[in-house]
């Protein structure tokens, strides 16, 4: 038997990566085409579980003071930052031309320049009384930021113990549905620039907690035996309650479901729809796809195709197609030869990969 897989492409879970991004993209470009997107955020979501489970895979153990801390931190920033500069200084040059009167955009609330700063320092979300701003998806990236800066604390918290920490975890998700509902009016998966780091913080805790104690998880029966068809009817619940009653909390439990059968099929290494390697592989491409179609989606929808060809619907359908698939070779071409190659230069070094071990 395969012991579990200490290695950073767990296949399942870097899957359900791209399809989450998948899902995000589809969730804005489907409001071009004047369709709901009926609970497709909730894939933020997963990727905050996912995340936890990373961090943990790579750092658990490697943060012991504060030179380590201010090294991990570095390499964090060095992941994020480029690109959210870069796509940030592209609607900057877009909120120009808007001042100058040349161009009159539906949303020029967007375009605030009072929210420079907060973007620049990746602290958008952080405030109850964010608005949305430039690149409006990055204030997920906004709340990852936040949840790293917290994760020496996070990892602390969570491995006091698997009974206490995930009595920790749903003592955090509580607090932050009361406070998202009473304080904030909202619901708790539908904050996002408005506070966005409440929603981060359980999600990316609950992904810490899942790494921490996969010894012990991946050795109780009933996860091993259950963890496949988890996965699969995690998936299915999602589709359907979209479908049927886009309930956020009941598409957030399906969430934890779905993250938490295929970290377990991963550790026990077996197949899932998730895992086939066309679309694992690819799962590296997540945060640049997601940084990127709205950047894709503004020069090709709103821009580039209603003035040759028009606003039709047809013209709008077309232009959704090549935004998909731009975004996916803008994103390729911006990670391999952007991304990677500053990453290296900000953040030096990464750290040695765990490798698989089988017996």
């Amino acid at each position: 038997m395969a012991s579990i897989q200490e290695d950073r492409s767990l296949a399942s879970l870097e899957g359900l990566r791209l399809f989450a991004s998948i899902a995000v993209v589809a969730s804005h470009y489907c409001q071009y085409l004047h369709l709901s997107p009926r609970g497709l955020h909730l894939a933020v979501d997963l990727f905050f579980v996912i995340s936890g489970i990373v961090i943990a895979m790579i750092y658990q153990g490697r943060i012991n003071d504060f030179r380590s801390y201010f090294g991990f931190a570095r390499k964090r920033i060095a992941r994020l930052y480029p690109l959210h500069f870069v796509t940030l200084v592209f609607y900057l040059i877009i909120g120009g031309v808007i001042a100058t009167g040349r161009i009159a955009p539906e949303n020029a609330e967007k375009y605030n320049p009072s929210e420079i700063i907060p973007n620049l320092l990746m602290v958008h979300a952080w405030s109850p009384f964010g608005v949305i701003s430039y690149n409006y998806v990055s204030w997920s990236i906004s709340a990852e930021f936040f949840v790293y800066l917290c994760f020496p604390l996070i990892l602390y918290l969570m491995t006091r113990g698997p009974v206490v920490g995930m009595a920790i975890c749903l003592a955090l998700l509580l607090t932050t549905i009361v406070v998202s509902q009473i304080v904030l009016g909202n619901e708790l998966p539908e904050l996002s620039w408005n506070f966005g780091v409440l929603r981060a913080v359980p999600s990316f805790s609950f992904g810490v907690w899942l790494w921490a104690f996969r010894d012990k998880l991946s050795k109780v029966r009933l996860l091993r035996t259950c963890a496949l068809p988890a996965m699969t009817g995690g998936m299915i619940g999602l589709i359907a309650i979209m479908a049927i009653y886009p309930n956020d909390y009941l598409l957030l439990a399906c969430v934890y479901v779905l993250a938490i059968g295929a970290f377990i099929c991963d550790l026990t290494g077996r197949r899932t729809f998730a895992s086939w390697a066309p679309i694992s592989r690819h799962g590296y491409l997540t945060y640049s796809i997601y940084m990127l179609h709205t950047v894709i989606a503004t020069i090709v929808i709103s821009f580039i195709f209603p003035r040759i060809f028009g606003k039709s619907q047809g013209a709008v359908l077309a232009a959704v197609a090549c935004s998909a698939v731009l975004t996916f070779a803008v994103a390729y071409a911006s990670y391999w030869y952007f991304e990677t190659p500053l990453r290296s230069y900000i953040g030096g070094s990464r750290p040695p990969e765990r490798r698989a071990i089988t017996s």
